[in-house]
């Protein structure tokens, strides 16, 4: 069964290289495109995707906006957004607001491939340049790293790879309870409401470095 892709980006020129990039992907189909937020949602009435690309400075609608109606809408839809922007607050955003990646628009053409296919296959993903920068903007490693096990190192870096309990616990020949409870107390125990601030704090500290 083929992948249905709806892209949502008013610049045509980065558009039509996302097209080709889909085309060259096995089992992969685009099956629209929007101009700004609002058009995608209207999309969405009439078309049913596995997956979205979707740029955050849109005319009429942004992407920010977009996606947190999207994912109210039709949360079983898997979100990849498009940016120029590196900084934390904005990762960090889109992540509580569901999106599953985030792609710098400068990534290559493989990165792209990469993005899409892990986002499909369930994972999550996270430019390389963009990783790059916020380690390198953030040099300092925070104290509270040293509170953390070498365990729970492991199982931040599985949530980052997308993974959920059931396929933590599987990989740690533990139960997806006992993985849930894991991940609550790293989140207690650094001082954090959710996965997504769990990960930025990742990238920050180097923890996805090691």
């Amino acid at each position: 069964m083929k992948l249905k892709i709806i892209i949502a980006d008013d610049h045509k020129l980065f558009a039509e290289g996302l097209v080709h990039i889909i085309n060259e992907i096995e089992d992969t189909e685009l099956i629209a495109t929007a101009g700004n937020g609002r058009e995608l949602l209207q999309l969405m009435n009439s078309h049913q995707p596995n997956l979205v690309l979707l740029d955050i400075n849109m005319p009429v609608m942004n992407g920010l906006e977009a996606l947190k109606e999207l994912k109210k809408r039709h949360p079983q839809v898997r979100v990849i957004i498009l940016s120029m922007h590196y900084e934390k607050y904005m990762v960090s955003q889109v992540m509580q607001d569901g999106a599953e990646g985030y792609l710098i628009k400068s990534s290559d053409k493989e990165e792209f491939k990469t993005a899409i296919k892990r986002v499909c296959d369930g994972g999550k993903y996270f430019s390389s340049d963009l990783t790059t920068h916020l380690l390198a903007t953030q040099p300092q490693t925070d104290n509270r790293v040293n509170l953390l096990s070498r365990r729970e190192i492991e199982i931040i870096a599985l949530l980052a790879d997308g993974l959920g309990s059931a396929q933590i616990g599987e990989k740690m020949s533990i139960s997806p309870r006992t993985a849930d409870t894991h991940r609550n107390n790293i989140l207690q125990k650094l001082g954090l409401r959710n996965t997504a601030e769990l990960i930025s704090f990742a990238f920050k500290n180097k923890l996805l470095d090691t």
